[in-house]
């Protein structure tokens, strides 16, 4: 039974169906609903949603999806996106403290919100999940089940919540440029939406793929060596299975209508894990070049790679989810113009402490964007004979002419080396 046509419908009629329903649920969960006054403007709180703390997501996501996109360095990689799952999971812990302490304005909770999605989104296009890590594994589910938690309560409460109630009603948002308030009838539909797509993917995709056995065993993994090893092990062990199940399901959903002939190469795309470094040495290869172009300036190396790596479909995805990276953070920006004062950006202790912490991916992209253009360093010191006969002669080629024979090589640590 294919679970997604019986799902995607019923979420859409939930959505329809809770239009008429909002007027009801105030009633109940929201009795004292305070008009307000256009516009009202919110109190600035720099700890929750100020300008460092908005500058190191955006730079830490930033960074993260260029190295995860474009570097092959798995050591590298995975500290960057360990970062980045803990700064997300401090992100809606610290949305769900002052939620609960009633310190947190609805403003600064749509604020907080769109940092974390900034965070998650974006990446999840690029690598849904790190299954090879059991920590973050656990980390990402933690981070998931508060933020489904939170967006349930915050789409209940949005009338009346808070520590500033009476802006609620003339809290503005901007979604793809498009400013509109918050708590509208229309609005909350559309969260409740986005909230039970989420919850349905990450059943589908996580807990289901991999079996709840798997899925359960992760919290023990992380304080065993032994057991991380076998949870690593199953994942070796299913990982080809997985693959050919995903490729089966989606042939058999074929037959459910044409449309799903376009379906079913984006599937494909989205699960392709062929890295950056992998993908342009197999399409370098097959652009062969004569022995005697060895020298090529920089500028063209430069841009022959970039055409092999738009080629890759992780790459793909990587420039697909940077732009919607600089869309999310556009409308993240615009949402605070519109609910704050000028004097909006103040800068403090936490701020500072923020951006600091992110120089280590700052740095880690830097030393990626410096290697562009470089040739590899040969370090093979013995000669490679390759005997063929050509015009009655016997050849030989050094090792050195292999490693420039159309291929000048791509490092371990990404496009370039």
């Amino acid at each position: 039974m294919n679970w997604s046509l019986i799902a995607f419908p019923l979420i859409g009629i939930s959505c329809f169906a809770a239009l008429f329903l909002w007027s009801k649920v105030d009633e109940n969960l929201c009795p004292k609903i305070i008009k307000c006054k256009d516009p009202c403007i919110v109190e600035a709180d720099p700890d929750i949603a100020g300008i460092g703390v908005r500058i190191a997501t955006y730079t830490q996501t930033i960074c993260n999806i260029i190295l995860l996109g474009f570097a092959s360095d798995g050591d590298r990689t995975s500290s960057s996106y360990h970062a980045l799952v803990l700064t997300s999971l401090a992100t809606i812990i610290t949305l769900g403290i002052f939620s609960i302490q009633t310190k947190l304005s609805l403003h600064h909770s749509v604020v907080a919100s769109s940092l974390f999605t900034i965070t998650i989104l974006p990446t999840h296009i690029l690598e849904s999940w790190r299954v090879r890590s059991p920590g973050i594994f656990v980390a990402q589910q933690v981070r998931l089940a508060i933020y489904c938690a939170y967006a349930w309560w915050l789409i209940l409460e949005m009338p009346c919540m808070g520590a500033e109630p009476q802006c609620n009603l003339c809290t503005r948002t901007s979604l793809f440029g498009h400013a509109g308030r918050v708590a509208t009838h229309e609005n909350r539909s559309l969260r409740l939406g986005v909230v039970l797509f989420t919850s349905y993917l990450w059943l589908r995709q996580v807990v289901w793929s991999y079996g709840p056995r798997h899925y359960f065993e992760s919290v023990p993994a992380t304080l065993s060596e032994t057991r991380k090893q076998a949870w690593n092990s199953y994942i070796d062990e299913n990982r080809d299975s997985l693959t050919t199940w995903r490729v089966r399901r989606l042939a058999r959903e074929r037959k459910y209508g044409q449309f799903s002939r376009f379906i079913t190469p984006g599937w494909l795309w989205y699960d392709d894990v062929t890295t950056a470094r992998s993908g342009i040495e197999q399409r370098r290869w097959k652009r062969f070049r004569p022995f005697d172009m060895q020298k090529v300036n920089w500028f063209v190396r430069i841009w022959e790679d970039a055409i092999l790596a738009i080629r890759v479909p992780r790459c793909q995805r990587a420039i697909v989810a940077l732009l919607l990276a600089v869309l999310l953070i556009s409308d993240t920006e615009h949402t605070v113009k519109l609910n704050l004062s000028a004097d909006r950006d103040q800068w403090g202790y936490g701020q500072i402490l923020a951006l600091v912490a992110t120089i280590p991916s700052v740095a880690d992209v830097t030393r990626l964007l410096l290697r562009l253009g470089k040739r590899p360093d040969i370090a093979i010191n013995r000669f490679l004979f390759l005997y063929f006969k050509y015009e009655g002669m016997i050849g030989a080629i050094t090792s050195e002419n292999i490693g420039n024979c159309g291929n000048r090589g791509v490092s371990d640590d990404g496009l370039y080396p």
